[in-house]
């Protein structure tokens, strides 16, 4: 991944689509479900796409997404900050399993986030 060490708002979902073609599909069901791009609803859409994939454990898709989502959750633009806490952080509802991966595959401020997370059984 190229470019600065931070995302502002508008460049959150080009950038994820960009970085991780596999949500393309969730886009398309977006698109065809609001008629139109609406941030917090996609991260809402890829919160869920995130809970699947770490099902069928395909942490390189998951990796990408956090990569992306790190990028904007340390940016000085509060906008971008407040997608990825709202949208997609407030979304998770990770299990215990769930919950070690993402700590294990995300950056250092998600990780933080992550580790003060309270447990949920699995």
């Amino acid at each position: 991944m190229s470019g600065t060490s931070y995302l502002s708002y508008p460049e959150v979902v080009p950038r994820l689509l960009r970085e991780v073609p596999e949500l393309a599909p969730v886009m398309d069901a977006h698109l065809r479900d609001n008629d139109e791009l609406l941030p917090h609803v996609f991260l809402g859409d890829v919160t869920r796409y995130v809970h699947d994939v770490l099902k069928r454990g395909d942490t390189d898709v998951v990796r990408r997404i956090l990569v992306v989502l790190e990028l904007a959750f340390v940016s000085p633009d509060q906008e971008a900050r407040d997608l990825v806490a709202a949208s997609f952080l407030e979304n998770l509802e990770p299990n215990a399993d769930d919950l070690r991966m993402l700590t294990a595959l995300s950056g250092a401020a998600m990780k933080g986030v992550f580790t003060r997370w309270p447990q949920k059984s699995n």
